[in-house]
C-alpha cells in the first residue's frame, strides 16, 4: 500500500497525466516529466528546487556582471530622478 502511495511515474510527451498525480519536475534531455501522487508532487518539487538553489546552483561571472550592471544602472537612474526635483 505504501509503494504505491509514493509511486513515481514517467510521462512522455504528449501522453496524459494519470488521474491523482501531478508533475513533480521535467527532464528536458530524456522529455519526459516525473509525477507523483497530488499532495507528494509538491513536496519533490520543493525539494529538488531547494536542493538546486542550496547545493547546485552558483552563478557565473557573467550572472554576476549582468546583475552587477543592472543595479548599477538603477541606483544611477534613482539618483538621477530624485535630483532633477521630481517625486
Amino acid at each position: 500500500m505504501i509503494k504505491k502511495i509514493f509511486t513515481a511515474k514517467q510521462i512522455y510527451e504528449g501522453a496524459e497525466i494519470p488521474r491523482g498525480y501531478g508533475v513533480a519536475y521535467n527532464n528536458p534531455l530524456m522529455r519526459y516529466a516525473v509525477a507523483y501522487p497530488i499532495p507528494i508532487n509538491l513536496l519533490v518539487r520543493m525539494h529538488r528546487k531547494l536542493h538546486y538553489l542550496i547545493v547546485i546552483y552558483k552563478p557565473s561571472q557573467r550572472e554576476k556582471d549582468i546583475q552587477k550592471a543592472w543595479l548599477d544602472g538603477y541606483h544611477k537612474g534613482f539618483a538621477r530622478g530624485k535630483n532633477s526635483g521630481r517625486s
